[in-house]
């Protein structure tokens, strides 16, 4: 009886699971990119909301500087 594999077998292993990952990365990667354009779009929301209560409870002209609310 044979034990283990040949370096063929193993080398054919590896070129299908290199294939399945060739396949699949691009749809992940773009999925992420999706997302974190999903977060920023929310944390935007959030801001403008944020600022915009602000404004509303202090009466006062607010705007946004890199993300952080600065009123006069």
């Amino acid at each position: 009886m044979r034990r283990g594999f040949t370096l063929i077998e193993i080398l054919v292993v590896m070129a299908i699971l290199t294939a399945a990952v060739a396949l699949v990365a691009p749809a992940s990667i773009r999925s992420l990119d999706r997302f974190d354009r999903y977060l920023e779009e929310n944390r935007v929301r959030f801001n403008e909301t944020k600022v915009f209560f602000y404004e509303f409870a202090k009466d006062s002209e607010c705007r946004l500087e890199d993300g952080e609310v600065v009123c006069e």
